[in-house]
């Protein structure tokens, strides 16, 4: 996720602004992991370079299921 993005991104539940948490892995300005915060204190993962910002468990789990079966060769 390119650092500029940043602006755009906000929390799904309350619509404030999302910052990084400290130690997030950036290299030429591209995050590769680390989470995005809320106000509030929600944490939302940054995986790959991809912002995870999933609000319901059941999509959480189900993205999980899907993370595992693209990592099998087939």
């Amino acid at each position: 996720m390119h650092t500029r993005l940043l602006s755009y991104l906000c929390d799904p539940i309350d619509s404030s602004p999302l910052c990084l948490s400290i130690g997030s892995k950036i290299e030429n300005d591209r995050v590769e992991t680390g989470d995005l915060v809320s106000e509030v204190g929600r944490t939302y993962p940054i995986i790959n370079g991809v912002p995870r910002i999933l609000v319901d468990e059941a999509l959480r789990a189900s993205v999980q299921s899907f993370g595992d079966d693209a990592s099998r060769k087939r």
